[in-house]
């Protein structure tokens, strides 16, 4: 993780740059951290906010694209980050890309709360990707490729795993044993 030295820094991940606007806060509804991300350039798609957020970690937790799974998760968050900017739109982790009409959330958490606009999803088959809008507040489906100011990060899931080196050298030095004890055989 690059440390975050001051209120706005700049972070690089695998080519990929965002600019991390705060540091994350957590959310005691559910113990999970937030924190908004301005894209470099300003502008992001979906799928570009989506791998950003997988290639930040706070406190030894990996990001996702946030996950609203109940209302009191998704009022806390109103609470503490909306109001950006009057209709802000903001990417958040759900799409209907691989079946119309079924959205799953990118974590795999149960679909259930929703918060849709008025006339929304709207069935249209090429707006497959979840924005938040922070002035109603409210969701729309949204094409995919649209590109959007802000996107949200959560971090909550399971830590991500730590492979030390000795883990891989004695994998190998097991395999190698093996690997010598069938060709004596």
């Amino acid at each position: 993780m690059l440390p975050r030295i001051a209120s706005t820094c700049l972070v690089t991940l695998f080519g990929l740059a965002a600019v991390v606007s705060a540091q994350p806060i957590q959310s005691p509804v559910n113990g999970h951290w937030y924190e908004m991300v301005t894209p470099v350039g300003g502008l992001a798609s979906w799928p570009d906010a989506r791998d950003e957020a997988a290639g930040f970690i706070h406190n030894g937790l990996q990001g996702y694209l946030a996950t609203f799974t109940s209302a009191e998760e998704e009022n806390w968050v109103i609470a503490n980050f909306g109001q950006i900017g009057t209709d802000t739109q903001i990417w958040i982790g759900a799409s209907d890309e691989d079946v119309e009409d079924t959205w799953v959330w990118v974590t795999g958490e149960p679909w259930g709360h929703t918060n849709w606009d008025m006339g929304e999803p709207n069935g249209s088959t090429d707006e497959n990707c979840l924005q938040y809008t922070d002035g109603v507040p409210a969701w729309n489906d949204e094409g995919c490729l649209s590109r959007r100011p802000l996107f949200l990060v959560e971090y909550g899931m399971d830590p991500v795993p730590a492979s030390p080196f000795w883990t891989l050298f004695v994998l190998l030095a097991i395999l190698g044993v093996g690997g010598t004890w069938l060709l004596h055989r």
